[in-house]
């Protein structure tokens, strides 16, 4: 009897000290030198294992552990761009990733945020971002090309396109922007995957002046991106600008009577007008030519010098 008693009594001590020595071996993996009721206390700490994960292009699925050291709540949430990578929360301990493939040859990460709140405030290393970086899809580059390399395009409004072409292997998805100048616009084609064109309008260039657009076309992980072109606009004819020319400027005639010429010519450019009058009380006297249009010749006539 004193044997089976002493047997119980040992069993009992026997678990008791395991249950002690799980306790204190928890809390030295979590990081803590404390023991924890429920409810938390508030240097409750957050732990996700591992920080990043490394995945191939393939589509797949992976998980992180996540302890809080206590009967903290919390929630995760995927906080990169794109959907290629979603999560759930079977339980209180695991976060399920589940990502899409890679077609593309550029590496991706994507990021998840690991939330733990003790009366509405972050416990200890909370929050938290994990990672999970997928490896590129394709091994030989996109190449990126867009012809031409300008549009010359007249001063009236109208429209032009640019031709975007993947000459390399694989999917290319890029984007196009005007990155100068306000006066040309991107009607269709901003973005595409491989082959696509780019369609530009622009209103009537009211300088005299050319002007030049500049549209960029990026392809992330394509070899040639970004890629530059220009669009450039003639300006307006500028507006005609007579300029009269009269040669001679003077002339010596002889004492006697007679006649001489001015020859009168448009030096500048359109259409010009002219008239031509002697000064009142002059012994100089217009026999033809006194109008004209552009060029022409002033005939003019005089009487003998009285004077000496």
């Amino acid at each position: 009897m004193i044997n089976l008693l002493s047997g119980v009594k040992t069993r009992k001590y026997i678990s008791h000290f395991l249950s002690i020595s799980m306790v204190f071996v928890a809390c030295f993996l979590f990081g803590s030198t404390r023991l924890y009721a429920d409810p938390p206390g508030p240097d409750a700490r957050l732990v996700v294992i591992p920080f990043n994960q490394n995945v191939d292009a393939g589509s797949g699925g992976i998980f992180f552990s996540v302890s809080t050291n206590s009967a903290t709540e919390w929630n995760a949430q995927v906080t990169s761009d794109g959907d290629w990578l979603t999560i759930s929360k079977p339980n209180n301990y695991t976060i399920n990733c589940w990502y899409k493939a890679n077609s593309t040859n550029v590496v991706r990460k994507g990021t998840i945020r690991v939330t733990a709140l003790y009366q509405g405030i972050d416990i200890l290393d909370s929050p938290q971002n994990v990672t999970v970086t997928q490896a590129a899809g394709q091994t030989s580059p996109s190449v990126l090309s867009v012809s031409p390399g300008n549009n010359d395009v007249g001063k009236d409004a109208a429209s032009t396109a640019f031709s975007v072409a993947n000459t390399g292997t694989g999917s290319m998805s890029w984007t196009a922007q005007v990155t100068y100048g306000d006066w040309l616009t991107i009607t269709s084609g901003a973005s595409g995957t491989n082959s696509g064109t780019i369609t530009c309008s622009f209103g009537a260039n009211p300088d005299t002046s050319p002007r030049t657009d500049v549209i960029r076309v990026t392809a992330p992980g394509a070899s040639g991106s970004p890629k530059d072109v220009t669009v450039t606009q003639a300006g307006q004819q500028p507006q005609p600008v007579p300029v009269l020319s009269v040669s001679p400027g003077s002339r010596e005639v002889d004492k006697d009577a007679s006649g001489t010429t001015f020859d009168v010519a448009n030096a500048g450019t359109g259409s010009m007008s002219w008239t031509a009058a002697v000064v009142p009380g002059s012994w100089l006297s217009i026999a033809g030519g006194a109008s004209g249009n552009n060029s022409g010749t002033i005939i003019c006539s005089f009487g003998a010098n009285p004077d000496t």
